[in-house]
């Protein structure tokens, strides 16, 4: 105990002695604006590369057809909205949807135009766009469109909990043009 009380006392003097601001629990966020900056900025790259494996991986299963691979990017209480009209809540409703839509979709592109990450939530916003799978001799016009997600950090992986797509509307075919 006499040893315990040698080595203790110091310490506690040490650190009563050391400035308030000094003194930081560890993974707590810097006190200085400026390392909370490039600490938030740092975050938020480190989540967006997390972000672009998760699209990569998920664009890689739908080209391949792979619902299941599909399938765990999305969290267990996850919702995707399909032109508002297809609702799917929870894991099981989202993988019924995705065995419905992926063999009627070919490969989904997207583009982000927005990303903002905080704490085990993100969110990114852009384009996606598609060609309908068609019988053959068929064509079908490529369905372009914006979608949102939030993104949620399950078991120290990053997972869709929301996306929602939203189609352009369709163009009208142009008139024809000629006379009698």
């Amino acid at each position: 105990m006499r040893n315990a009380a040698r080595f203790l006392l110091p310490l506690a003097l040490a650190l009563m002695s050391a400035p308030a601001a000094a003194q930081r629990l560890p993974g707590a966020p810097p006190t200085d604006p400026a390392e909370r900056g490039v600490a938030r900025h740092q975050y938020t790259q480190d989540v967006l590369r997390a972000h672009e494996a998760l699209v990569r991986r998920w664009m890689e299963a739908w080209a391949e057809g792979d619902v299941k691979a599909v399938g765990r990017s999305y969290a267990e209480t996850a919702t995707v909205v399909f032109d508002a009209q297809e609702k799917a809540q929870g894991k099981g409703a989202v993988e019924q949807w995705l065995r419905r839509s992926v063999p009627e979709m070919s490969e989904v592109r997207t583009a982000l135009t927005d990303f903002r990450a905080s704490g085990a939530l993100a969110y990114a916003y852009g384009t996606f766009s598609y060609q309908p799978r068609s019988a053959p001799g068929e064509s079908a016009a490529q369905v372009t469109g914006t979608y949102v997600a939030v993104l949620v950090e399950e078991r120290g992986r990053w997972k869709y909990q929301t996306q929602v797509f939203i189609p352009d509307a369709p163009q009208a075919p142009a008139p024809a043009v000629g006379g009698n």
